[in-house]
């Protein structure tokens, strides 16, 4: 009986001790969300240029096929972002609110994602603007890297940021 006492208190620090080892800094961060954020939207452009573009110009391969090329291709990215999200969701503890960042994110891609794709098919008749967006896909320029350093765009120290967290959490 003497005994039971300290070793409660024993499991009770080292499990207080486990549970702040896993805490750790928070996830989030705003350059890392940003980036997070312009990858999930390229996937989403490239998942919508394949569902709406292939069959439109006579392309065998399913859209998943489609997009899964341009997944492999972009993998360290995909996987940064897809772990980053994961990260973030889970420093949310009330259900309610990680339900409200998930649909607040979705609609942060989603809308921008579809923005782009209708401008990018709507300029010219939907065959030849849907040669011309798979092209862009099958050629490498909708990369995320291709794509940010073709278009200027300062996000890309964000992006390897976001790819380096990845690697040490």
């Amino acid at each position: 009986m003497k005994h039971r006492c300290p070793i409660a208190l024993l499991l009770a620090i080292v499990a207080n001790a486990a549970v702040a080892q896993n805490t750790g800094p928070p996830a989030q961060s705003d350059t890392r969300d940003a980036a997070a954020a312009f990858i999930a939207t390229q996937h989403y452009i490239v998942g919508r240029i394949g569902t709406d573009c292939l069959s439109a110009v006579g392309r065998e391969e399913s859209p998943s096929e489609f997009e899964q090329k341009w997944k492999d291709d972009n993998a360290s990215y995909l996987d940064a972002a897809t772990k980053y999200e994961a990260a973030r969701l889970d420093e949310i503890y009330d259900p309610a609110e990680r339900e409200n960042a998930e649909a607040s994110y979705k609609t942060t891609v989603q809308g921008p994602g579809e923005l782009a794709v209708k401008q990018l098919l709507s300029d010219r008749p939907k065959d030849e603007a849907c040669k011309f967006a798979l092209e862009m896909v099958d050629t490498g320029s909708m990369h995320i890297e291709e794509y940010a350093r073709t278009a200027k765009l300062p996000i890309m120290k964000n992006l390897i940021e976001l790819v380096e967290w990845a690697k040490t959490n």
